[in-house]
């Protein structure tokens, strides 16, 4: 902290109070009557320098977790000193071959990833101006999560009934969380019969994002 306050003696032009790392300067001028003790009344450059402090431990990190997880797990972290908290965290794709230390600064955002993939998070104190510091670095993945569809039925309808009358598809799913988030999709299919016979509908179901799940 830097503080050079005015009072009866001398007034302060320039910063006089400084709390983040920096250099400060100011000078001191004395009011009218006044002299210094060796009887001059010059005005007096005053110069303070704030260093960064410096951070000498930081670690982070973030548990996997599934694509439909409900509740996604909170990154932490620990830095030393702890005037250096709070920390800030920030998330990156991971490439093979690419160290988070590569990544510009661009490829990093404060938004949590949803896609299944593999990514990194990043620490930083948030005051990041007044600490010297290397972040901190810690790879996760959002993995695929296995969906298993069981006792799937389609009821048979008359041609020409009304979209909206149309049955729906009954089935059961695990996990559940894969219902509750909407992510099961279906199609449909023409599937020719013998020579002679009428055709049929056929259905087949399986993740509304192929990408993100596994049936």
């Amino acid at each position: 902290h830097y503080s050079v306050k005015p009072n009866l003696i001398y007034d302060v032009e320039g910063p006089n109070v400084g709390t983040n790392a920096a250099t400060y300067e100011a000078t001191v001028k004395l009011k009218e009557g006044w002299s210094w003790p060796d009887g001059t009344k010059v005005d007096v450059p005053v110069k303070m320098v704030i260093k960064p402090c410096a951070v000498t431990k930081l670690t982070c990190r973030i548990d996997d977790w599934e694509y439909v997880a409900k509740v996604k797990p909170e990154p932490t972290g620990t830095v030393e000193p702890a005037i250096a908290e709070p920390l800030v965290f920030a998330y990156a794709v991971r490439t093979e071959g690419v160290e988070a230390t590569e990544l510009p600064p661009e490829a990093w955002s404060d938004v949590k990833p949803s896609a299944v993939g593999t990514y990194w998070l990043r620490a930083v104190p948030a005051d990041a101006d007044n600490f010297t510091f290397t972040p901190a670095y810690w790879p996760f993945a959002v993995t695929k999560v296995i969906v298993t569809i069981d006792d799937f039925r389609q009821r048979n309808w008359m041609f020409g009934t009304p979209e909206e009358r149309t049955p729906w598809p009954t089935y059961t799913v695990t996990p559940a969380s894969v219902e509750e988030q909407s992510l099961i999709g279906f199609a449909y299919a023409v599937e020719a019969g013998d020579p002679g016979s009428s055709s049929r509908r056929t259905l087949a179901s399986g993740p509304a994002t192929p990408n993100d799940a596994a049936a």
